[in-house]
């Protein structure tokens, strides 16, 4: 079952097991037969599935489909009410959105007009979304059971549910999945802000001092990286630049790669090597002692990662320490 969690002590995850996964998305699928059945057929028609569309749903309790300021009313439906208002919302969002849905031609019209529907739909009318489609808790009750014996036999693999608000500029770098995976590694009181993309190559070209400009006293930044060999990764700076010849910033600070394969460094405090940041007009480092986990030169062009004392990481650009970038971007974290 999930677990529910006094708001006070909510660190913003809930875990759930593969079987009981599972078991939402064939008990929602049921719910919708029910509640909604001319939806339903068109579904079956299509071929459309619940792990299609309600999987990711549930994981991010709707974050990775609603706005944040929707996602945040869902987000306090959820922790009210608990795993029933999951189903209730996921119902009738699926009702609001029937109309379109039902003049769809094929299974890809029918998952994009769902997510352009949502994507679009306002927060001032959540309060009146249970209005139109009304899922009973006793209907509830009657599909998990029938789908009791589906979860006899799915391994008890554990998931996490995490909230990650929705991404307004898309990043050349870095996919929907990786930016799963870096929010789950943030720390947790910036997990509700709003990545905002304040530099990139791309629009702004290759300059460390424009860079600099144009993140000016933005604190904390994600440090995106793109390879000129498709390596991808990059660093969570939890202080703004400063103009310094020794290094600084906090233990919240993190080095990180997601391709090849997505792995996170962390500081561990019980280390007394705390070179998290410099940053000079020549160049970017983060991590140090006996090495350096990312560093860049003044062009962004050139860098160089290596195993360092701070977070004891592997190198980040195998098998090679030396690399060159095609793409650096700067997301900026803020409550929107």
């Amino acid at each position: 079952m999930l677990k529910r969690v006094p708001f006070n002590q909510c660190n913003f995850y809930f875990t759930f097991s593969g079987r009981e996964l599972v078991m939402m998305l064939s008990a929602f699928r049921l719910m919708i037969r029910a509640s909604l059945p001319r939806l339903y057929e068109k579904m079956e028609d299509f071929r459309v599935t619940t792990t299609d569309f309600a999987e990711t749903w549930f994981k991010t309790i709707f974050s990775s489909a609603l706005t944040l300021k929707t996602s945040l009313r869902a987000f306090d439906h959820f922790l009210y009410g608990g795993k029933i208002m999951l189903y209730k919302i996921g119902i009738s969002l699926l009702g609001e959105s029937e109309t379109l849905l039902m003049e769809t031609t094929s299974k890809d019209h029918f998952l994009l007009q769902l997510k352009n529907s949502l994507a679009s739909f306002p927060p001032e009318r959540f309060p009146s979304l249970f209005q139109k489609t009304k899922l009973r808790t006793k209907t509830v009750l009657t599909c998990e059971m029938e789908v009791h014996n589906v979860m006899q036999s799915v391994s008890e693999i554990q998931a996490t549910i995490f909230y990650r608000p929705m991404i307004s500029t898309p990043s050349h770098i870095i996919s929907e999945e990786d930016f799963d995976h870096l929010w789950s590694w943030l720390p947790i009181r910036y997990r509700i802000h709003a990545p905002v993309l304040y530099y990139s190559t791309a629009n702004n070209g290759f300059s460390l001092n424009t860079l600099y400009r144009k993140t000016k006293d933005i604190a904390p930044m994600l440090l995106l990286l793109k390879t000129t060999t498709n390596h991808r990764f990059g660093a969570f700076l939890s202080q703004s630049w400063k103009q310094s010849e020794f290094f600084y910033g906090s233990g919240e600070t993190f080095i990180f790669s997601l391709l090849p394969n997505p792995k996170v460094y962390k500081w561990d405090p019980t280390r007394r090597q705390n070179y998290f940041v410099m940053s000079t007009n020549e160049s970017i480092s983060v991590g140090g002692g006996q090495g350096v986990g990312i560093w860049l030169d003044d062009d962004l062009l050139n860098g160089r990662s290596c195993t360092c004392q701070t977070f004891q990481n592997e190198p980040l650009h195998p098998p090679s320490e030396n690399f060159q970038c095609s793409s650096v971007e700067i997301y900026g974290l803020a409550i929107k």
